[in-house]
C-alpha cells in the first residue's frame, strides 16, 4: 500500500471473490434463458447478482463471466449429445477420439 495519509477510499474490486464466482455459475446454469443484462438488474425471485459481490456491478465483468461459463457448458454438452447419440444407435459410431492431435468421430 502507500504510504501517507490518505483521505479518499480504496479503488473498487475488480474481480469476485471464489465463492462469489462459484455462485455466480449456479445461477447461470439453473437460469440459461437470463443474460447477463437480467442477472444484474434481478427480478421477483432473484436479487441483482451485484450482490454476491461488489465487482459485479461491472456489466462487462458480468459478461466476460457468463460467456466463460456457457462455453465451458456448451463444450460439454456436445461431447454429451454425440454421447447419447452413439448409445441410442449401436454401431453407428465406428471410432472416436478427443485427442487433440488425431480428434475424430468415424
Amino acid at each position: 500500500k502507500n504510504k501517507g495519509n490518505h483521505s479518499h477510499p480504496h479503488p473498487p474490486k475488480i474481480r469476485p471473490s471464489a465463492k462469489a464466482l462459484t455462485d455466480f455459475e449456479a445461477i447461470v446454469r439453473n437460469a440459461p434463458e437470463a443474460t447477463p443484462l437480467h442477472l444484474s438488474v434481478g427480478n421477483k425471485t432473484r436479487s441483482p447478482i451485484c450482490d454476491l459481490d461488489v465487482s459485479l456491478t461491472n456489466i462487462d465483468r458480468v459478461r466476460y463471466h457468463y460467456r466463460r461459463i456457457k462455453s465451458e457448458n456448451n463444450a460439454m454438452s456436445d461431447i454429451g449429445v454425440l454421447a447419447s447419440i452413439d448409445a441410442m444407435n449401436p454401431g453407428l459410431t465406428v471410432s472416436s477420439s478427443l485427442k487433440s492431435n488425431d480428434g475424430h468421430v468415424i
